[in-house]
Parts: C-alpha cells; sequence; structure tokens
C-alpha cells in the first residue's frame, strides 16, 4: 500500500500515513503546499517520506507522478493498492509556459494558471497510465479517479507563502450547476468521476447516485475482504450499478459545513442556511437548483427536515 501526495491530516508523522496502514509514504502531510518549495503556508516543512521530512528539488506535481511510476515499477509477487491524491489544481499555483501557452485566448491570468495546472496533472495521470501498461499490469488494476469537491470560485492567500503569490479572483466555472467549493448546491459536492479497469468494464454512464464512501465497501467486496461487523460504515459497494447498470436504492446522503446544510433522499434534496428559509428540490427534473419546490411541498419538506436533525443528531454522537 502506498500515498503519493496529499494526507492533510496533521503535520506530525507520527499520526502520518504509516500509522493508518499505509507501508509507502511520499508527498506532504499538512494542508495546501507552495508546488515548489513544498513547504506549507505558514513555512511548516511537510515534503516527506516514510515519515522523515525531506527537501527535494521539482514541481509537486512531477514529483508525486514520478514517485507513483516508481511504485508502479517495482517488482513484487503480490498486488498493490496506489493512492494519489495531487497538490492541484488547490492554489496556489506555480505552471511553466508549457501548460500556459495552451490556453491563449484565456485572458484572465487566475483562470489560465488553474486550467494550466489541471493540464499539468492530467499529463502526470497520462504517465501513470503509460506506466501500467508498460509493465503488463493495465489489465489487472482498478483505476478509480474522483474530486475531491467541486470547484473553487476565487483565492487569495494575502501574507501567507510570504505574500509571494497574487490573488485568483477567477478560478473554476462550475455551470451549470449552481455554487462552488464549500457550497452545498450541486456546484459545490457533485463532482465528476471515473471507474476504468481494461478488459473488465465496457465504455459507459451511470446516473446512479454514488459518494466517495461508497468506494471502501465496494473495493472490499472486489477483493474479498472482510468488513468488520461493528465498522458502521456509511458507504455501499456500489459495483453492481458500475458493472451492470444496476439500480441502487435510494438513501439519505447528508452534508454540512459551518454555515449550511442538506440532504438528500431519491431525487429529493433540502438545504438550509442560518435563519434563511429552507429551499427543496428535485434534482431528477432540475439539477441545477434554480427551482424552490418548498411552498408547494410543504409534507417533503417537514420529511426532510426531519431527516436532517436525525443526521445532525447523529453528529454530537460520533
Amino acid at each position: 500500500t502506498a500515498i503519493t501526495g496529499k494526507w492533510h491530516l496533521w503535520l506530525l508523522t507520527e499520526v502520518g500515513p504509516r500509522q493508518y496502514g499505509f507501508d509507502h509514504t511520499y508527498g506532504y502531510l499538512h494542508g495546501q503546499i507552495d508546488p515548489i518549495t513544498k513547504r506549507y503556508k505558514f513555512g511548516d516543512r511537510t515534503w516527506h517520506r516514510n515519515d522523515k521530512l525531506i527537501e527535494e528539488k521539482g514541481h509537486a506535481t512531477d514529483l508525486l507522478t514520478d514517485e507513483a511510476i516508481r511504485v508502479i515499477k517495482k517488482k513484487r509477487s503480490k498486488p498493490f493498492f496506489l493512492y494519489v491524491p495531487y497538490s492541484v489544481p488547490h492554489t496556489p499555483f506555480v505552471e511553466s509556459e508549457k501548460w500556459m501557452k495552451m490556453y491563449p485566448k484565456v485572458k484572465e491570468f487566475s483562470r489560465r494558471i488553474y486550467l494550466a495546472s489541471i493540464t499539468h496533472m492530467d499529463a502526470g495521470i497520462g504517465r501513470i497510465i503509460q506506466a501500467l501498461n508498460e509493465t503488463v499490469q493495465l489489465e489487472r488494476t482498478l483505476i478509480l479517479f474522483s474530486s475531491d469537491n467541486g470547484g473553487q470560485k476565487s483565492g487569495n492567500h494575502g501574507k501567507q507563502y510570504g505574500g509571494k503569490f497574487p490573488p485568483y479572483p477567477v478560478l473554476a466555472d462550475n455551470s451549470p450547476l449552481r455554487g462552488f467549493k464549500g457550497s452545498v448546491y450541486e456546484g459545490g459536492i457533485r463532482v465528476p468521476a471515473f471507474v476504468s479497469w481494461k478488459g473488465q468494464l465496457k465504455p459507459g454512464k451511470t446516473d446512479e447516485v454514488m459518494h466517495i464512501v461508497d468506494w471502501l465497501p465496494t473495493v472490499a467486496s472486489l477483493v474479498e475482504a472482510k468488513i468488520p461487523e461493528d465498522a458502521n460504515l456509511d458507504g455501499r459497494n456500489v459495483w453492481p450499478a458500475i458493472l451492470n447498470r444496476e439500480r441502487l436504492k435510494d438513501r439519505t446522503l447528508y452534508w454540512r459545513t459551518p454555515r449550511s446544510s442538506a440532504v438528500r433522499v431519491g431525487n429529493w434534496k433540502l438545504t438550509q442556511s442560518g435563519g434563511k428559509k429552507p429551499e427543496l428540490f428535485n434534482l431528477a427534473a432540475d439539477p441545477n437548483e434554480k427551482k424552490n419546490l418548498a411552498d408547494k411541498n410543504k409534507e417533503k419538506v417537514k420529511e426532510l427536515q426531519r431527516e436532517l436533525m436525525d443526521e445532525r443528531a447523529r453528529d454530537s454522537k460520533e
């Protein structure tokens, strides 16, 4: 098991990925980094390999890709698990002309460097796929890709990173979805994802609702790993929907930020923000959340509000 990238569960190596099941660890422990110095926003050292802080030259995107390829090319007798959480397209950015020149028509600098960072990452993923192919492992490898949240609207690090990075007034474009990162609207939580397994999965698309927590039980099922009965997982095995396009049963999904919360059951979604009136959307008919149906469906609002309160109560217990 290996991780090459972002850990983001505190800065201390004592609670780093090696303490949670990873045999090989590389990347950065803390939150977002300067992609060149690999320092955290307050100047902390965080770049590491196997619990030891290190200094390396190069761009974080390239270094993480290089390490992932080394893991792939290592001779082994057992299957492996590789997790590659890149630092981009999170701010701050440093990108070379090689990637910036691909977007000559984008005049806004912050938007252009944002796109360049994504393209740089895409190229790294391509190199990882190539390494799997060259080592004759592609047909034996399940590849999962997902973003962690919707795109960020803008950004400004101010005096962080020594004040070296400019404001980023224009970054992502989540349209036609509503909202950005940090929002409980679909633009903040609905993200692109794909699953690839050469020779096992046919090209296609599923519109079934899945969540990042579903990957643990799904992968565990595929490798026939037993999950303890008391694990109390939130996720479920979604492989039947991926492999055979089977329909999944409706369930309650829940999101909460400091300012807002939302709950979804089937195609119905309720959002609640501070003292504002609740908003009710039917995502099958209105995925862009333009039409608030709360006034015309008061019983559904009450039903979902009860679901929301139940989920909030669980927060306080866990």
